[in-house]
């Protein structure tokens, strides 16, 4: 259904946020905070209150990257 593949591209948008995060390359920075802004829209207009909490502290946090120890 279309309400479930949206739900999806919220979640897809948000897990690549965060994987992108995790890499942590300053050039994907723009990226990312446009993947957050996405999946927090479409969390909005859905209910999905644990995306939309995640995409907004993940954009606060999301000025500068840094790397994740691996």
């Amino acid at each position: 259904t279309a309400l479930g593949s949206a739900a999806l591209i919220a979640w897809t948008q948000y897990d690549h946020a965060r994987a992108l995060l995790c890499l942590g390359r300053p050039g994907d920075l723009y990226r990312i905070r446009m993947l957050l802004a996405a999946a927090r829209e479409g969390a909005v207009k859905l209910g999905m209150c644990g995306i939309e909490i995640g995409a907004a502290r993940l954009l606060e946090a999301s000025t500068t990257i840094v790397p994740v120890p691996v």
